[in-house]
């Protein structure tokens, strides 16, 4: 799914049809680390596994979606992907999958805390390089950055 992604990842129809923007390496964090000073380490996968943990940086596209209706397209979306005829050469049969539960934090961590540091620049640049970089840490984005990088100081660490 993550390879199929990446290859069509350029159709905006598949972002719209999984509500996802892509597969990010999950960021191994260390609750009551500064975000400036968390190691920007892969958080390993299950010790048996020979993949990292991974993000899975949705999207909002219409004002009704919340954590769990998203949680639960994508499940469904993933269902269906692991049926369809050309798949077989990868899923002998179909993967069922489900959301079990939001676990949204409150208030939300910033996505710093998920991602490791070049997918964090990588997603940001993507949705706000049009804007001039100096009107970016006006105090109007303060919310925007800390909502990004944790803070300010970590926002311009990462951007510059």
């Amino acid at each position: 799914m993550k390879d199929y992604f990446k290859q069509n990842s350029n159709e905006k129809d598949l972002i719209k049809l999984w509500k996802l923007t892509g597969f990010q390496q999950r960021r191994l964090f260390n609750e009551g680390e500064l975000w400036e000073d968390a190691e920007d380490a892969m958080m390993p996968g299950a010790p048996d596994a020979n993949w990292a943990f991974d993000a899975i940086v949705t999207v909002k596209t219409d004002e009704s979606d919340t954590p769990t209706s998203i949680g639960k397209h994508i499940a469904s979306v993933f269902t269906d992907f692991t049926g369809l005829p050309n798949q077989k050469s990868h899923f002998t049969r179909q993967q069922k999958f489900a959301f079990s539960k939001d676990l949204t934090e409150d208030p939300p961590a910033p996505i710093c805390k998920y991602l490791r540091d070049k997918d964090l620049v990588e997603l940001f640049t993507n949705m706000y390089s049009i804007n001039d970089k100096d009107k970016l840490f006006d105090d109007a984005n303060v919310d925007l950055l800390e909502g990004f990088f944790g803070s300010i100081a970590n926002a311009r660490r990462l951007l510059e």
